[in-house]
């Protein structure tokens, strides 16, 4: 999203376009359908843009994220009357900040428990694969002296029946 879009934006060509959509491409030619799309909204395009004013959900939102006077805000709820409450919680929050802080840092407290947690399994399949290295190892390594034991008893074997 852009406040104040680059000029490839603003040709006259372009001039009430401020919805873009783009895809990957590769410069070999190869046609891979990745999930990747790209979508690049000038705000100050559609600010200006004769489409603006067509009502639907997209360009609630959009009105909302370019409005910058009360009035903006009142043209907004008279013609979205859904967006009421979340102008009313965002006009909220210009006069209780705290309650903005207190939800970023209970997403940064989620967060950083998420990746707690992921670094945990991580470590925890670490583990689990080293012990299972560590098992095979000492499976090998019984097996080999199994063998030697039974090579040391045949041995043995023979000995004492050569010295009878």
């Amino acid at each position: 999203m852009f406040e104040n879009s680059p000029n490839e934006c603003k040709t006259a060509d372009l001039a009430d376009i401020y919805l873009h959509h783009g895809k990957t491409a590769f410069d070999t030619g190869i046609n891979l359908r990745l999930l990747q799309e790209y979508y690049v909204v000038a705000l100050d395009v559609f600010r200006k843009s004769k489409y603006s004013k067509d009502i639907n959900e997209l360009n609630a939102w959009l009105s909302l994220l370019t409005a910058t006077t009360m009035d903006d805000l009142a043209a907004l709820i008279s013609d979205y009357p859904w967006m009421e409450t979340i102008c009313t919680d965002m006009s909220e929050y210009l006069y209780h900040p705290e309650e903005v802080v207190t939800m970023f840092s209970e997403a940064l407290r989620k967060l950083d428990e998420n990746t707690v947690n992921y670094m945990i399994d991580e470590l925890k399949k670490e583990r689990d694969e080293a012990i299972a290295e560590k098992n095979a190892a000492v499976s090998k390594i019984n097996a080999t002296l199994s063998e030697k034991n039974d090579e040391i008893a045949r041995l043995k074997a023979q000995l004492a029946e050569r010295n009878k």
